[in-house]
């Protein structure tokens, strides 16, 4: 196993590492609920981009397809749980909102969006009975533990999903 250390980061709360070897990409959260980003931003799947964006290759700066150092992901804020996909990333923010981005061309991002920034996914966000509690993802899914008033839980998940 290979560490590394990444520099500049302080009071990480959570981790998450997705993708493969020529495309993996890293998230951390800080306790103040900052996102981090770094690794591979083929598929914006580092959330770098704004909402205008849109399409491939729109956060490369300097023709780099690959960010080395940590970089905020400043279209998000508050943020207690990240995970990520395979091209994709999703948080989970302190008010019950789940956002994706990143590669969504099979639903992972809640839409059938090809290439998008952070944005909301009404499935796995809160609603009147369930509030979610941690985020996952792998491949082209994204899910969400929703619990309700009684601590009783169940996943929901969008994208391509094994059952």
């Amino acid at each position: 196993m290979r560490t590394r250390r990444v520099v500049g980061l302080t009071g990480v709360v959570a981790v998450a590492a997705g993708g493969g070897a020529d495309a993996g990409h890293s998230l951390a959260v800080t306790r103040h609920g900052d996102t981090y980003a770094w690794g591979c931003d083929r598929w914006q799947q580092l959330g770098l981009g704004s909402a205008e964006a849109g399409a491939v290759g729109y956060t490369w700066e300097g023709g780099r397809l690959w960010r080395t150092s940590p970089q905020r992901v400043g279209a998000l804020g508050d943020v207690v749980d990240v995970a990520a996909g395979a091209d994709h990333s999703v948080a989970l923010s302190r008010d019950g909102r789940v956002f994706a981005w990143g590669r969504g061309n099979d639903g992972q991002l809640g839409n059938k969006a090809f290439v998008g920034p952070p944005r909301k996914v009404a499935a796995l966000s809160k609603d009147a009975t369930r509030r979610p509690v941690a985020v996952a993802a792998a491949a082209a899914c994204s899910c969400a533990w929703l619990e309700d008033a009684l601590g009783s839980g169940t996943a929901a998940c969008v994208g391509s999903c094994s059952k």
